[in-house]
C-alpha cells in the first residue's frame, strides 16, 4: 500500500440512483413470499403513476452519511412535495402546514432524511429537473449547500474536500467547473474512468444501492397497502409518496455507516489497496504473458550443465549445437512450429491468400484464352 489517508472525513463519494413510483418493474425483496390459493399467482395490487426521481447519496470516507439529495422529474414543486405526506402518521385534526406540530420524523410533513456530520445538522436538499436527473448547476448548487453550513472551512491549515465522481456529462459543463475552482470554495474533484462504474463507485455497491431500491420497493408496496385498507380509491402513488419512501429506504442503506465502510473497503478506497485488481471480471481481462524470442546469453555455452541445456527451447538448443560445431548458423526445419497457436494461423492464412492468387491467375489466363479464341472466331 503506497499511500495511507489521513482524512477520510474530507473525502466524499457520491452517485446518483434512480427510481419511480410505478411499481411494475419493482422486483421483490429476497425471500419475500406472498400467501395465495394453491395453483394461483401472487398478483398485487400495484401504482402505475409515472413519477420519476433521482436520490444522490453523499458518503465520507469515513463510512458517516454526509447528504440526501432529492432531485423530481418536474418543472416546479409544491411545499407538500418537498415535505412529503406519511399516510402512516397520525393525521390532526388541522393538518395544515400552518401547524408546527405537523413537521419532522414520524409526523404528517416528515421532511427528507437529515444528516448530522461533523456536528453539523444538514437538511434534506430537493430540487426538481425536467428529467429528474442531475445537471450542472444542480451538482454545483448542492456543493454550495455543504459549504453555506461550513461543512469543510477553508483554512490554510484545513485539507482541501476531495469528491469523486463518474464520468456524467454533467461534472465537464461551466457551473459545475467554474464552482470547484473558485479559490474560495474550492473542491478537488476526480472523475472515474467510464469502464466497469459498477464495481469502482461506492454508490453503485450492493450496500447502497442494491439496499435503496430494495426497500424503496418494499415502502412503496406497504403505501398501496395502506390505501387499500383506508378504502381509498387511488392507488396509483403521489410525489408527495415520495420522500416517505426515501426516507425508509435511506435509513436501511446510506445511513448504515458499518455497512458504508464495507463499501469503501470492497472497493480498494480505503484502505487504497488497489483490491479490485483482483475482482474476477477485472483480473480475468488481464493479458497472458508473451513469450520473449530466444537470445543467446553468456550463460548459453557450450559448458553449461545438461538440465540447463534441456530446459531451453528446440531453437535455442538448435542454435547452441550449430555454435558448438562452428557452423553456420541455421535452425532445423522440424524444430520450426508451423501449425499451432499463432504462428500456425499466420502460416495458413499466407498460403489461403497465395492459393487465392494462384486461383486468380488461372482464371484469368482462362478467360484471355476465351476472349481470344472468340476473337478469331469472329475474324474467320
Amino acid at each position: 500500500m503506497e499511500y495511507k489517508i489521513t482524512h477520510a472525513d474530507h473525502i466524499l463519494y457520491v452517485d446518483e440512483v434512480g427510481n419511480n413510483t410505478c411499481q411494475k418493474e419493482d422486483g421483490s425483496k429476497g425471500g419475500q413470499k406472498f400467501l395465495v390459493g394453491r395453483g394461483t399467482e401472487p398478483r398485487n395490487a400495484c401504482s402505475t403513476s409515472d413519477a420519476h426521481w433521482t436520490t444522490l447519496g453523499f458518503t465520507a470516507g469515513n463510512g458517516e452519511p454526509v447528504l440526501c439529495a432529492i432531485i423530481f422529474a418536474s418543472e416546479t414543486l409544491s411545499a407538500e412535495e418537498r415535505l412529503g405526506i406519511d399516510i402512516f402518521a397520525d393525521c390532526p385534526e388541522d393538518s395544515t402546514m400552518y401547524n408546527k406540530e405537523n413537521y419532522g420524523p414520524g409526523k404528517y410533513f416528515p421532511g427528507g432524511p437529515r444528516c448530522t456530520f461533523r456536528n453539523i445538522d444538514l437538511p434534506c436538499y430537493v430540487t426538481c429537473s425536467p428529467k429528474g436527473s442531475i445537471t450542472s448547476t444542480i451538482l454545483a448548487d448542492i456543493l454550495k449547500f455543504i459549504d453555506d453550513r461550513k461543512v469543510f472551512p477553508r483554512h490554510d491549515n484545513n485539507p482541501t474536500p476531495f469528491l469523486l465522481l463518474d464520468g456524467h456529462g454533467s461534472r465537464l459543463e461551466i457551473p459545475f467547473l467554474s464552482y470547484i475552482n473558485n479559490p474560495q470554495h474550492k473542491w478537488v474533484v476526480c472523475i472515474g474512468c467510464p469502464n466497469g462504474t459498477s464495481l469502482w463507485q461506492v454508490g453503485d455497491s450492493s450496500e447502497q444501492n442494491g439496499c435503496y431500491k430494495i426497500y424503496c420497493a418494499e415502502h412503496k408496496r406497504k403505501i398501496t397497502k395502506k390505501r387499500i385498507e383506508m378504502g381509498l380509491y387511488r392507488l396509483n402513488l403521489l410525489r408527495t409518496d415520495v420522500i416517505p419512501i426515501v426516507n425508509a429506504a435511506w435509513k436501511k442503506s446510506f445511513a448504515k455507516t458499518s455497512s458504508n465502510l464495507k463499501a469503501i473497503q470492497d472497493r480498494g478506497w480505503g484502505p487504497l489497496n488497489k483490491i479490485l485488481l483482483h475482482h474476477p471480471e477485472i483480473s480475468c481481462s488481464k493479458p497472458s504473458p508473451i513469450d520473449s524470442p530466444p537470445r543467446l546469453t553468456n550463460e548459453d555455452s557450450p559448458t553449461s550443465s545438461p538440465s540447463s541445456e534441456d530446459s531451453r527451447s528446440p531453437i535455442a538448443r538448435s542454435l547452441m549445437k550449430n555454435n558448438d560445431t562452428n557452423k553456420k548458423d541455421t535452425i532445423d526445419i522440424e524444430d520450426i512450429n508451423f501449425n499451432e497457436g499463432f504462428a500456425g494461423d499466420v502460416i495458413q492464412t499466407i498460403l489461403r491468400r497465395a492459393q487465392r492468387d494462384q486461383q486468380t491467375l488461372i482464371n484469368l489466363r482462362k478467360a484471355k484464352k476465351i476472349g481470344t479464341d472468340f476473337t478469331t472466331s469472329i475474324k474467320k
